[in-house]
C-alpha cells in the first residue's frame, strides 16, 4: 500500500508515540487551565450508542414490547399529601408484590402535620415499601438524603445512582463507605425477579411500552394485583433527566420513566454490555498503529502529506468501524466506544507531519 516498507512499522510507532505523548499533554494543560474542555467535553458526548438507540426507536413501534410486572402510577396531578394517601391505599389494597415510591416530597404538594401522619400510616401497610434516595459523596464524607418518613416505618431505601448530566448508564449496586450496597434500582428487580450483576450497566433505550396510570385508581384492582407498583410524579421538573434519545418526543424523562427503562434493560436479552475503559484504550491505540504504520507513514513519503488522501482514509475506515461496532452491538450486545481511535487518528496528520519534519534533523545528529 503506498510502496508499503518494513520501516513504516518502525516509523508508525514513533508516530503512534508521538500521538500519545500530544494526546498526554492536551490532557495536562487541559486538566490545569480548561482551555481543551471543549474537546473534552464534546469526546464524552458523543457516544454511538446513542445513533443506535435512535435509529432502532424509529424503526420499532412502543406497543410491540412492554414492561411485564412493572405499572407506573402517576400523581403528577394531585395537590396534597391527602390525595396520595388514598392513591397508596387503594395500591394497598390492590395486594401489589411492591411499592416503590420516587417522589421528592417537599412544598410543592400542601399539607399539614395530619396529611403527614396519614401517609406515614398508608405506607406502613405496604407489603414491601421502596423508598427511594439520594446519596452524595462531600468532603466529609457520604451524605445520604432520606424520605421523611423513612425513620418511622420498616422499609428499604435504595439510592436511584443516574449519574449526573447525560444519563446512559446505571448501577445495582453502589458503593457506600467501602461496601457495595443495593441501589433503587436494584432492590426493585430483586421483586420482580430480574437476576443481575454489580456494575455499570448500558441504558437499554429501545422502546417500551409502560402502563401508566392516573390517580382514580378505582377500576384497577385487578391490573396492580402482583404487581410491582411504581409511584412518581412526572410533573417534578427537579427529577427530570437528560437522555441520549427522544421519548415522546423530548429529549428529557422523569426519573421514574428512566427507572422502568432500567428495568427494561434487566430483562434477559436486553442488556447491553461496554468494553472496559482499559481495553477500549488498548484496542484505539493498536488501531492507532496500524493506522500509522500501513497509511499515513507510507502516503506521506509518497504523496507527500496529500491531506485530502488521508482524510479519505480516515473516513473510509471510520465507516468500516462504525459497521462493525454497529454489528456488535445489535448481534452480541457488545458496544465498542471509538472516542480513543477517534483521537488518535484524529491527530496522526499532524504527527505524521511532525515526525518527517524533524526526522531529517535527528539522522544528521
Amino acid at each position: 500500500m503506498y510502496g508499503f516498507r518494513k520501516k513504516d512499522f518502525l516509523y508508525g510507532g514513533i508516530i503512534t508515540v508521538i500521538i500519545v505523548s500530544i494526546a498526554f499533554l492536551l490532557a495536562l494543560i487541559g486538566l490545569s487551565t480548561k482551555v481543551f474542555d471543549p474537546i473534552g467535553l464534546a469526546l464524552d458526548e458523543f457516544q454511538l450508542s446513542d445513533g443506535f438507540f435512535y435509529s432502532n426507536s424509529t424503526r420499532r413501534a412502543p406497543e410491540n414490547d412492554a414492561i411485564p410486572g412493572i405499572i407506573i402510577v402517576d400523581i403528577e396531578s394531585c395537590d396534597s399529601r391527602a390525595e396520595i394517601t388514598g392513591i397508596v391505599e387503594a395500591i394497598n389494597e390492590a395486594g401489589p408484590k411492591a411499592l416503590a415510591v420516587d417522589i421528592i416530597f417537599g412544598n410543592h404538594k400542601s399539607s399539614s402535620a395530619q396529611d403527614d401522619s396519614a401517609l406515614v400510616a398508608a405506607f406502613k401497610e405496604s407489603p414491601c415499601l421502596i423508598l427511594a434516595q439520594r446519596n452524595e459523596l462531600e468532603e466529609d464524607g457520604w451524605h445520604i438524603e432520606r424520605s421523611f418518613f423513612a425513620d418511622e416505618i420498616q422499609c428499604l431505601e435504595g439510592d436511584v445512582s443516574f449519574s449526573p448530566g447525560m444519563v446512559r448508564t446505571f448501577n445495582s449496586f453502589i458503593e457506600v463507605d467501602g461496601k457495595q450496597v443495593p441501589s433503587f434500582i436494584s432492590l426493585i428487580a430483586d421483586k420482580a425477579g430480574l437476576e443481575e450483576s454489580p456494575g455499570e450497566k448500558l441504558i437499554n433505550f429501545s422502546p417500551v411500552k409502560t402502563i401508566t396510570l392516573k390517580p382514580d385508581l378505582a377500576n384497577a384492582a385487578e391490573l396492580l394485583k402482583d404487581q410491582i407498583v411504581i409511584l412518581g410524579d412526572s410533573g417534578d421538573l427537579r427529577d427530570f433527566h437528560n437522555i441520549p434519545v427522544l421519548i415522546k418526543g423530548r429529549p428529557r424523562t422523569s426519573g421514574t420513566n428512566l427507572i422502568a427503562q432500567c428495568l427494561y434493560t434487566l430483562r434477559p436479552d436486553n442488556q447491553f454490555y461496554t468494553c472496559p475503559e482499559w481495553l477500549s484504550a488498548i484496542i484505539g491505540l493498536i488501531l492507532t498503529y496500524l493506522f500509522c504504520a500501513f497509511i499515513a507513514a507510507p502516503l506521506y513519503r509518497k504523496e507527500k502529506f496529500n491531506g485530502l488522501w488521508i482524510s479519505i482514509w480516515q473516513v473510509a475506515v471510520l465507516i468500516i468501524l462504525v459497521i462493525i461496532t454497529y454489528t456488535l452491538f445489535w448481534v452480541f450486545h457488545f458496544y465498542m466506544p471509538l472516542k480513543y481511535w477517534l483521537i488518535g487518528v484524529g491527530l496522526s496528520g499532524f504527527a505524521t507531519e511532525l515526525f518527517y519534519f524533524i526526522k531529517p534533523k535527528i539522522c544528521r545528529l
